[in-house]
């Protein structure tokens, strides 16, 4: 009586330990809404609801960004810069990338919607870049004065058009220790910047690299492979046992006060990644009107050419100033 009948799995396969962004967008219809700044950065499992899920980072709602553990950071912050350059022009997003880990985060710097990949040599750059950001916030705070000083209202209502700003830190121990002085504005900075559209993503191996008066400026933490089991518990709380498999890309997230196993997406084959970024980056150039603005530093030497393509860029944004849909330039007022 009971041939033909096929038994009910009593439970879901576990995540693969290789899953890729394109494959998780198809898999869960995501689809980008315009000024929604949301990255796609992997699965989660929710074993107790028999039910697997996209895993997103949405800088609108939950803003700042916390990812610890001594293996996989690189490989979640990859995915968040991919899935954002995909999914939204530099009209919408703005990248710096504090890149002071392993230095893989250079192919970037040739999207549109990345203003600059910095080393951790490049001090000039990174004082300059730090001081662009206070500007910019100063500036947003009067640009938003008639909109209760939101982003969103002012994005809605204003009908000007101004990116959001997001600023990763690979490895954030290195700028600790080599840019002490910089700790206490990134404080002030990501405690002020959400509002106005300014948001850090921040990378560190140790659970207490970051100080506690600059974590409660961050909602959302994820925690990969850590040494120390009691460290997961330290930055999530009680994780009543569960602990991620040692797996690259595995880790555990709290989302609405539950605990999950989740797996880091790929953008792609970990040992091409960076020839599929060039291509991928060269694509959105062809298509993008507008790139974000650089991290100026003084060049040792100053061609003719490069006088003359300053000035005309300078033109172009005068004759275009008046224009409602002109694009917000980074340090500029609209």
């Amino acid at each position: 009586s009971n041939k033909g009948l096929i038994a009910r799995k009593l439970w879901l396969d576990k995540i693969p330990d290789e899953i890729f962004v394109t494959n998780l967008i198809r898999k869960y219809n995501f689809v980008p809404k315009p000024w929604d700044i949301t990255a796609v950065v992997g699965e989660y499992d929710d074993p107790n609801n028999q039910r697997q899920d996209l895993l997103t980072i949405n800088f609108g709602d939950t803003g700042n960004t916390l990812i610890y553990g001594a293996i996989g950071k690189e490989i979640m912050l990859t995915s968040i810069i991919y899935s954002l350059i995909i999914n939204h022009s530099s009209d919408e997003v703005n990248i710096y990338v504090l890149d002071f880990g392993n230095e893989m985060f250079g192919p970037f710097e040739a999207a549109p919607q990345v203003g600059d990949v910095i080393f951790i040599n490049e001090e000039e750059k990174i004082v300059n870049m730090f001081n662009l950001i206070v500007k910019e916030l100063e500036m947003r705070k009067k640009l938003f004065q008639e909109y209760n000083g939101n982003y969103g209202l002012f994005i809605k209502n204003s009908g000007k058009i101004l990116p959001r700003l997001i600023i990763m830190i690979s490895n954030y121990e290195t700028l600790a220790e080599t840019y002490d002085d910089y700790v206490g504005l990134i404080s002030s900075l990501t405690r002020e910047g959400e509002k106005y559209g300014i948001y850090f993503v921040i990378s560190a191996t140790g659970a207490n690299a970051v100080r506690g008066k600059t974590t409660q400026n961050f909602n959302n933490a994820f925690c990969l492979q850590f040494n120390d089991d009691a460290d997961y518990s330290s930055v999530l709380g009680p994780t009543h046992g569960l602990i991620p498999s040692a797996i690259d890309g595995r880790g555990l997230v709290k989302l609405d006060n539950t605990i999950y196993e989740f797996q880091t997406a790929y953008p792609y084959k970990w040992d091409e990644i960076n020839v599929f970024i060039k291509n991928i980056c060269n694509m959105l150039n062809e298509k993008s009107m507008r790139r974000a603005d650089t991290i100026a530093i003084l060049p040792n030497h100053v061609r003719y050419e490069d006088v003359v393509n300053k000035i005309k860029d300078l033109m172009w944004r005068v004759v275009n100033s008046d224009s409602s849909e002109t694009t917000g330039r980074i340090g500029s007022v609209l």
